[in-house]
């Protein structure tokens, strides 16, 4: 027998269920002699007719008993090309991630390693910058995902917090603190902070005292690093922020009270989700609980 093809047989159900040439290639947007030529090879290659149109367009009772068939093939194929275009758009396409200093020296190259091995074809697009540039990004839909903080709760964002870590102070080797276990916020008042975009976690705490009396504002880390080298003040950072032991520089943690930064995902409330976006998620979450230490969010 000839093949038949899914379009006959969507042809065949547009006229079985609209009972009209005319509704069904409206529907088509086919010509109806298009649509009766396909029936007529649908019917010559099943070698029964299956429409009356004697009087107006009936099923036949050959019709009639395929009409369920047709009907399930026509939804099978339609939800395998479904499942198809999902699988491609997880294996294919571009992502746009955006993350903060943190994130991009820390997270970032263990999410990318992972889930370029799961995903080698998807293009991915990484942006560093603040959390208030990367929230910016990410409304306006440049972004589709964005590792960093969000301060101020928006009805247009989706954010998830993955991790917590809290405040230290951040000095040279050389200077008088640098020996200390711990340090409370009271006894760095007078000195000379470096302040960032990550203060903004620290407003309306009991360290804002501390913040006000800054001379000094920089809006990247990199400004923050070469500053603090040259001894130009202190800072103070979450601990995930916190400088290697080669750069000179120590972390020692504050107390009284203890303050703490949280990060996570941020996207798009009505943003399109694709399969690869959606596996980004996962696999960045689960870099997440490896960097915490398994531990959730407090």
């Amino acid at each position: 027998m000839q093949n038949v093809s899914i379009v006959q047989l969507k042809y065949f159900l547009l006229v079985a269920t609209s009972a009209s040439y005319r509704q069904a290639a409206q529907r088509a947007h086919r010509s109806q002699s298009a649509i009766s030529r396909a029936i007529q090879e649908l019917e010559q290659r099943l070698g029964a007719p299956l429409l009356d149109e004697t009087n107006r367009v009936s099923l036949t009772p050959a019709g009639q008993a395929c009409l369920p068939i047709v009907r399930e093939l026509v939804e099978h194929f339609d939800r395998a090309v479904e499942s198809m275009r999902h699988t491609l758009a997880s294996t294919h396409g571009v992502l746009s991630i955006g993350g903060t200093s943190t994130a991009a020296t820390r997270l970032l190259p263990s999410i990318v390693h992972a889930f370029r091995e799961r995903f080698p074809l998807v293009e991915l697009r990484l942006v560093d910058d603040n959390s208030i540039k990367l929230r910016d990004m990410v409304r306006s839909g440049e972004l589709d995902w964005a590792l960093c903080s969000l301060l101020t709760p928006d009805p247009k964002l989706s954010f998830s917090p993955l991790m917590s870590d809290p405040f230290g102070f951040v000095c040279g080797r050389s200077h008088p603190l640098a020996g200390r276990t711990f340090l409370a916020w009271r006894e760095i008042a007078e000195q000379p902070l470096i302040r960032t975009t990550v203060h903004d976690h620290l407003l309306g705490t009991p360290a804002q005292a501390v913040l006000d009396r800054s001379r000094l504002s920089v809006s990247t880390m990199i400004s923050v690093w070469a500053l603090l080298r040259a001894g130009e003040g202190v800072t103070v950072l979450p601990a995930h922020s916190a400088p290697e032991p080669e750069t000179g520089l120590v972390f020692i943690p504050l107390r009284a009270p203890v303050l703490r930064r949280s990060m996570g995902l941020l996207r798009l409330v009505d943003g399109h989700v694709t399969p690869a976006s959606q596996a980004f998620e996962q696999v960045a979450r689960e870099q997440f609980m490896r960097l915490s230490g398994g531990a959730r969010p407090s």
